[in-house]
């Protein structure tokens, strides 16, 4: 059996330099899970070329980069310096990487089962759609198998309120682990 079979779910999370759709991806996480268990397998993670953050017009918002002067250091020092377990690329690879990271947290037969975790209808799933059009990449994923970590979070807010959070903030690995931790604190709570 796959992967799928096991975990079945992917947390992905991104950080862009803008809210908008055609927002200015800088980088892409990714973590597959079980969302009964909070077991965690296979992780993805790209940070996009600096050189390569506006092409094809992707969206640049002034707010935005102001909100990035006000994070941490540790936060921020990720796109200055090379860190040793974040694949770099251009947006057009990691989002062909991304893509395979999917398929390859599937079932065998490649039906597009796994099912594609954001933090909010509108921000990250929605942006890599639209990057992923703008490059001409099908989308590994179907429109029935994307969920939203808000919707569910808003059902007890409670647990996300009190989840701890491990690692750095606005790094998008450990953004997808400790959505992951929430979510399914949450999905327990909500099942007694």
């Amino acid at each position: 059996m796959g992967n799928y079979y096991k975990y079945g779910n992917v947390m992905i999370d991104i950080e862009t330099l803008s809210t908008h759709k055609n927002a200015a991806i800088i980088e892409i996480g990714a973590v597959e899970f079980n969302k009964y268990t909070g077991e965690i397998g296979e992780t993805y993670n790209c940070i996009i070329n600096p050189s390569e953050w506006s092409d094809d017009d992707r969206h640049i918002d002034g707010e935005t980069i102001k909100w990035w002067f006000k994070q941490s250091d540790d936060a921020r020092k990720r796109f200055t310096e090379q860190q040793e377990d974040v694949m770099y690329g251009s947006l057009s690879a990691a989002l062909t990487a991304l893509k395979y990271f999917i398929m390859d947290c599937d079932s065998i037969d490649e039906d597009k089962n796994v099912v594609v975790w954001g933090n909010g209808a509108a921000f990250d799933i929605a942006i890599l759609e639209s990057a992923y059009e703008c490059w001409n990449i099908p989308i590994p994923w179907k429109f029935w198998s994307v969920n939203d970590v808000r919707t569910i979070v808003d059902l007890n807010p409670s647990i996300k309120a009190n989840c701890k959070f491990d690692g750095v903030k606005h790094s998008a690995v450990d953004d997808c682990k400790h959505q992951i931790k929430y979510l399914t604190e949450t999905i327990k709570s909500l099942k007694k």
